[in-house]
């Protein structure tokens, strides 16, 4: 084909570029293919927009808010320093609140046991927890601490000044096991029955040299050992029945029960006189402990006496227990302790000696009918 040499540049620019028309056509089927594509794309991110411009117009309306806020089991813990546990209140965002988050925040503090979060419907957040117990708290190197029913104790901090009102101050018990006997103590205690106390002591009775020592906020004391504490729960009952509060409660193990006295700082000094030997030495019973020497007594008290004014001693055995007369007082009138010692008369010791033996004689007597009674029987029974 000849080529035409008197064509022009403007002449080729006016023909129609096929290879133009074709790549635009490839690339509009080509945007075309991709849009068509990735139009589930673009829904689902729609969608998604759609969903979280309804939650941003959602949290600024007051649907959205916690509505009320339940708290079940404090006791020592103030509803207002729960929600700051929590970081909870009536300006949260309801869907916000995690319960397992926020049970982890309320088992962290150390004066909560267990703890349970519930959303509930109406917007209200339920939060149920279990204290731990304090029976008191003292001063550990002059740092305050709450002492815990379980052994355990936590700082006094500015959070908890409120609590110090209702639990009594510990003086003593600085001892590891003491302070754990303590605490195994007052866990047969009431908690309304600690709140009742003021303060708690350690004090040294003349049976006791670590007893317990407990002040009531009504002024009265009571006084018990590590095992007897539970007895403290009956102390509304026992001080109904006092007229003039000027003594003091003692526990007793043995019995469960309380008894009234004077306090110990009201009594007087018992002299107690021990049993000694000839060259001086204390008599000791099994337990290591002297012998007290002891006097007959009649039920109210008061001493017997022999002819002299002398008090009548009531002798022991080897092992420093005490040998009592069981007929005492008949052998007293019968004027047998006028020395001071047991006398009988030679004439009544062989009347009995007399009667015993005549008693022997009789038992041998029918010891021995019985015996032949029964070789006859036998014979009989064999012929």
């Amino acid at each position: 084909m000849a080529i035409k040499k008197d064509k022009t540049l403007e002449d080729f620019e006016n023909v129609p570029d096929g290879v133009d028309k074709l790549f635009h056509s490839k690339a509009v089927k080509n945007d075309n293919l991709c849009f068509r594509k990735s139009r589930p794309i673009l829904f689902v991110v729609g969608v998604l927009i759609s969903i979280i411009l309804l939650f941003c117009i959602y949290l600024t309306l007051g649907i959205s808010r916690v509505k009320a806020i339940s708290i079940i089991g404090n006791n020592y813990l103030s509803k207002n320093y729960i929600e700051k546990i929590v970081n909870v209140n009536y300006d949260s965002i309801y869907y916000l609140v995690f319960p397992k988050k926020t049970e982890k925040r309320l088992v962290n503090d150390p004066m909560i046991e267990s703890a349970s979060v519930e959303l509930l419907p109406g917007n209200l957040v339920q939060i149920k927890i279990k204290e731990k117990q304090p029976f008191g708290y003292r001063y550990d190197e002059d740092k305050p601490k709450i002492l815990f029913v379980d052994n355990t104790s936590c700082d006094l901090t500015s959070d908890y000044m409120s609590i110090i009102s209702r639990i009594p101050l510990v003086t003593g018990f600085n001892d590891e096991k003491q302070t754990r006997l303590l605490s195994n103590a007052f866990q047969k205690v009431k908690p309304y029955m600690i709140d009742n106390i003021s303060q708690i002591s350690q004090y040294k009775l003349s049976f006791d040299d670590q007893a317990l020592e407990i002040q009531m906020r009504d002024g009265m004391y009571f006084f018990s050992n590590y095992y007897s504490l539970e007895i403290l729960n009956d102390y509304n009952e026992m001080i109904s029945y006092v007229n003039k509060k000027d003594k003091c409660f003692f526990a007793d193990s043995s019995k469960k029960v309380a008894y009234y006295k004077a306090c110990p700082w009201d009594e007087k000094p018992i002299e107690r006189e021990y049993w000694m030997r000839d060259d001086g030495s204390y008599i000791k019973n099994k337990w290591g402990d002297k012998v007290v020497k002891h006097y007959y007594t009649d039920q109210n008290g008061n001493y017997y006496l022999d002819k002299t004014g002398s008090k009548i001693l009531i002798p022991i055995d080897k092992f420093g227990n005490d040998i009592v007369d069981k007929d005492f007082y008949q052998n007293f009138i019968n004027g047998y302790y006028d020395t001071g010692t047991l006398l009988v008369p030679d004439s009544e010791v062989e009347t009995e000696d007399t009667q015993a033996t005549d008693d022997q004689k009789n038992k041998k007597l029918e010891k021995s009918t019985e015996t032949t009674n029964s070789i006859k029987e036998n014979k009989a029974n064999t012929h």
